[in-house]
């Protein structure tokens, strides 16, 4: 399939998104915190015992995670999308209102982190989703058009509740550099803005257990290779980081490394998934469709 070749602002070449995730678990049991450090094992979370470290170290993000990533995306001068659960929204208003406050977007990312939305049924994945929308709007005033599941695991229903909500977008999608339309329902398009695992301190460190700087070697890799193909047809790439994670002082020097990376090169246009989508939506309109 031939592709009309992408057109960013101002003709760059790449579009970077640096995104901050910032989640919380409704419950006791915290999912990331058990793969990080000594906790409680399986047979003990089935018999429903706190995971009172692992709260711990997830609490770290909204303390002190989340104001050093916000600092460094000011200093830098770039806009940022947050992907925050409404609750970590619900629980910690005055971050919230200062991201959005400073030009920032907010991705919807379900409630909380363990409403997982491929094990519901279509009826509670709704409800999940009106509460996630109503919990952010009412402490920002802002109503997020982006989402991205827990996981990045939709259902089969996901897509079409989103439209039903107003969304313009979703990051549930790994198959492509650069935007397309994921799902037309009734005439309504849902954006699909790619995101990738391949710049995650998740995948990176938590998952990888791998040392800051393969964080910035796999983002300076990827960048130059999509720059390069960016002459020719502009790409995007994400560079993504967790409160708890990379909101630690180790962490966040690589993820500032990386912004640092892409600012020494011309034809970078920094972006919220929001202006991106946008962006793209203008242009793809545009186009008569190459045969």
């Amino acid at each position: 399939m031939r592709r009309v070749p992408l057109q960013w602002p101002g003709g760059a070449r790449i579009a970077v998104l640096p995104q901050l995730v910032f989640e919380l678990w409704s419950g006791d049991t915290v999912e990331s915190g058990r793969s990080q450090i000594p906790g409680l094992t399986e047979e003990d979370v089935r018999l429903g015992r706190p995971d009172l470290l692992g709260r711990s170290w997830q609490a770290y993000g909204g303390k002190v995670g989340v104001g050093r990533i916000l600092d460094l995306i000011q200093h830098h001068g770039v806009p940022a999308s947050g992907f925050f659960n409404a609750l970590a929204v619900e629980r910690h208003p005055d971050f919230a209102r200062a991201w959005v406050a400073a030009g920032h977007e907010i991705v919807a990312h379900s409630y909380a982190q363990d409403n997982r939305v491929f094990r519901m049924a279509a009826a509670e994945e709704r409800e999940n989703l009106r509460r996630c929308v109503d919990g952010i709007e009412s402490v920002t005033g802002q109503r997020p058009v982006g989402w991205v599941s827990p996981g990045g695991q939709r259902s089969e229903n996901t897509a079409a509740l989103l439209l039903d909500h107003g969304f313009l977008y979703s990051c549930d999608y790994k198959d492509d550099d650069v935007p397309y339309i994921a799902e037309v329902i009734n005439g309504r398009r849902l954006v699909a803005l790619p995101k990738p695992y391949d710049i995650n301190d998740w995948t990176i460190y938590a998952r990888g257990h791998n040392p800051p700087s393969a964080y910035v070697e796999f983002f300076c890799r990827a960048f130059d290779i999509l720059y390069e193909e960016g002459s020719a047809s502009p790409k995007m790439i994400n560079v993504t980081v967790h409160a708890p994670l990379y909101g630690r002082p180790m962490g966040a020097s690589a993820f500032e490394e990386c912004l640092r990376y892409a600012q020494e090169f011309s034809g970078v246009w920094f972006a919220t998934g929001r202006q991106v989508v946008e962006w793209w939506l203008g242009w793809y309109d545009s186009q008569v469709p190459l045969g």
